[in-house]
C-alpha cells in the first residue's frame, strides 16, 4: 500500500458578504457587498476565482442586478458579469484576478 501527502500552497481566498439592511419588506432591494483579498497566483499555471451566492428563500435577483468592483481606497475597476440562474449567482473573477496581480493581498 502506498501512501499518498498533500502539500497545501497556501489558504482559500477569505470572502465575506454584507447586506445594506438587516430586514426589509416584500418588494424592497438589498445590496450586498462581497468583500475578499486578491490572491497571490505566483507559481500556478490555471488559477480560478469563481464566486457563487445563493439567496435565502423568498429572494430573487433582479433584473437590475449589477457588479462593480473596488479596491481598498475605492478606486473601480471592470467587473466581469455575473451569471443569474434563479436564486444563483455566479461570479468569475479568475482572469481579472490573474491581471490585478499588482494589487494581490
Amino acid at each position: 500500500r502506498s501512501e499518498n501527502q498533500v502539500y497545501l500552497k497556501g489558504q482559500s481566498p477569505d470572502i465575506t458578504k454584507k447586506e445594506d439592511v438587516t430586514t426589509v419588506d416584500i418588494g424592497e432591494t438589498i445590496h450586498y457587498t462581497i468583500t475578499g483579498t486578491i490572491p497571490d497566483t505566483t507559481g500556478y499555471d490555471n488559477y480560478q476565482y469563481i464566486i457563487k451566492d445563493t439567496l435565502s428563500s423568498g429572494l430573487t435577483f433582479d433584473g437590475n442586478t449589477t457588479v462593480a468592483i473596488t479596491d481598498s481606497t475605492g478606486n473601480p475597476s471592470e467587473a466581469p458579469e455575473a451569471t443569474i440562474e434563479g436564486q444563483n449567482m455566479t461570479l468569475d473573477l479568475s482572469e481579472w484576478v490573474r491581471n490585478n496581480q499588482k494589487n494581490k493581498g
